[in-house]
């Protein structure tokens, strides 16, 4: 993560470290560290920021999220307030505070964006 990356609460977040904790919710933030809790897992994670090995969930249009409620939501489009992406769909719309138990499913076109490749000779 670089240091200008600005954390807030209720973001969404994977370890890439541990892939197996699911994904995390921010609940609290320092000068110096962030906080996570994992729901798939029960565990927390406190990391420092200048080095958290974090990768930033975010869905897009297309993807189906549920909200804490249980509610599914097919994803129209995506816009980002106060620091959080807000999902809509059909006739409603979910915060990604909002957001139920949910798992990152990243593409190779989104691990690509991201710059997450193998290396060459991992590939060969």
């Amino acid at each position: 993560m670089n240091n200008k990356h600005v954390f807030y609460p209720n973001q969404r977040y994977t370890s890439k470290g541990e892939p197996e904790l699911g994904v995390g919710i921010l609940t609290e933030t320092s000068n110096r560290q962030v906080k996570k809790y994992f729901p798939l897992s029960n565990e927390y994670r406190v990391y420092a920021i200048e080095s958290a090995p974090l990768r930033r969930v975010v869905f897009k249009p297309g993807d189906t999220v549920v909200d804490s409620n249980k509610q599914s939501m097919l994803i129209e489009r995506v816009e980002m307030e106060n620091g959080l992406y807000i999902y809509y769909g059909k006739d409603i719309k979910i915060s990604e505070a909002e957001l139920g138990d949910v798992t990152a499913n990243y593409g190779v076109d989104d691990r690509l964006f991201m710059g997450d490749v193998d290396a060459p000779c991992a590939f060969a």
